[in-house]
């Protein structure tokens, strides 16, 4: 278990917040791809696939997509919550978690209006939400393990600060959080550029993760730096220690 540095503990959450709240925003052009590009982000998330052969018995995905790291978990007796703000892959999740029990290529699409997908030969079950996770009010409760990948620098930095605590407050305490940050390091000037025009904010490397982590009640398990094709940025997995802060 990797400790906190001595520079992430000597930072008050209520400052970490403030810097946060204070990123830049994004101008309107970016701000409107914003929307279309985080529901269109599909990829396994390695931190995550560690538990798709045995996962925790309440699992939630946020900005879940069409349920690459979902489906795996469900199918295993997982049983898991999945909002995103994009019904397509929403409808797209519950089509094949259905065609991945029951595989018959005649078998009619799943309508939208299905919520919630169970196999009755299964111990697992996927309820879909349709939603704008910095919206909801609560995500529910008593979950073991909370993925957000390649969703949290979609959000506005005004909003990430009560998307943690939901987080947070959705957990059982010792329970994981998985998930992803876009950051400027080992990025050139160029891609930079890309990656804001796309609407991702960019954070300030592995510390601002872990800042991130600590004033919102988690200890860093591990971390990890992604690829640069996958927009750079962190992987990390942290365990729930107590109730975020605004100290």
């Amino acid at each position: 278990m990797e400790k906190v540095s001595p520079a992430v503990a000597a930072v008050s959450a209520h400052q970490f917040w403030k810097e946060v709240e204070a990123t830049p925003p994004l101008d309107s052009a970016s701000a409107s791809l914003t929307r279309r590009v985080a529901t269109s982000f599909s990829i396994v998330e390695p931190y995550a696939q560690a538990y798709f052969k045995n996962p925790p018995e309440k699992i939630l995905d946020l900005g879940a997509g069409s349920g690459i790291n979902s489906i795996p978990m469900a199918e295993n007796g997982g049983h898991v919550t999945a909002i995103d703000l994009s019904k397509y892959q929403l409808n797209l999740m519950r089509n094949n978690y259905v065609r991945r029990q029951l595989p018959d290529k005649n078998r009619e699409p799943v309508h939208e209006d299905t919520t919630k997908i169970t196999e009755s030969e299964k111990k697992g079950s996927i309820e879909s939400i349709y939603g704008d996770i910095t919206q909801i009010a609560k995500y529910g409760e008593e979950f073991d393990l909370v993925l957000a990948v390649d969703i949290l620098s979609f959000l506005p930095p005004s909003t990430l600060k009560s998307t943690m605590q939901k987080i947070s407050s959705c957990l059982k305490k010792g329970g994981y959080f998985i998930g992803t940050i876009h950051t400027d390091n080992s990025l050139e000037p160029r891609m930079i550029n890309l990656m804001k025009k796309i609407g991702i904010h960019l954070y300030s490397g592995a510390e601002f993760v872990e800042q991130l982590l600590t004033v919102s009640g988690f200890t860093m398990i591990k971390i990890e730096e992604r690829v640069i094709e996958l927009g750079g940025g962190f992987r990390f997995e942290a365990k729930k220690s107590k109730e975020s802060t605004d100290r």
